[in-house]
């Protein structure tokens, strides 16, 4: 899938990001196995020199932060994509994103499991890859992280929430 809302990273056909997402998605059975260690070493990454160099952004260090605290915090949790995606950071991993999208949307209505009703993302249109360019270099385009972040994870809702609900939560 793509989320950039039609912006182009690139020259190739696609780009190396941080941010993995739970659409049309594949890895290796070598990345997998590091899944099921992420929740136990979540302490110890937060607090490492690591954490702030994949998010160079402050506001995204504590939106993770904060996420990934809760989630842990809730034994009821469900979320596998969030700690898919802690384990890549706390192991170096990039995801690769078409500069298109190659996936096609359904069921986001009334009978949709997760997805009971449309979002900016439910319509892109999807395109066949076509012949494979690759990038010159294998290092996450940080402009594309950005935008993900601010334009994907509805981020400055969830902060300003957390932030009126618990206005002196650094200090911990």
């Amino acid at each position: 899938s793509n989320f950039q809302l039609g912006r182009r990273r690139g020259q190739a056909s696609y780009y190396y990001s941080i941010h993995g997402d739970s659409w049309g998605w594949a890895t290796w059975r070598r990345a997998w196995i590091h899944y099921d260690s992420a929740q136990q070493f979540w302490p110890e990454f937060r607090r490492s020199r690591r954490f702030a160099d994949v998010f160079p952004i402050p506001l995204e260090r504590l939106y993770w932060r904060l996420t990934l605290d809760t989630m842990f915090g809730d034994p009821e949790s469900k979320a596998w994509d969030y700690q898919w995606w802690l384990a890549g950071w706390m192991n170096h991993a990039l995801h690769v994103w078409p500069n298109a999208n190659l996936i096609c949307n359904a069921g986001f209505d009334s009978d949709g499991t997760h997805t009971i009703r449309p979002t900016r993302f439910a319509a892109l249109p999807s395109v066949a890859l076509g012949q494979l360019e690759h990038p010159r270099f294998v290092i996450p385009d940080r402009q594309a992280d950005a935008f993900a972040f601010y334009h994907r994870r509805s981020a400055f809702r969830y902060l300003l929430k957390r932030l009126l609900l618990v206005p002196f939560f650094w200090c911990s």
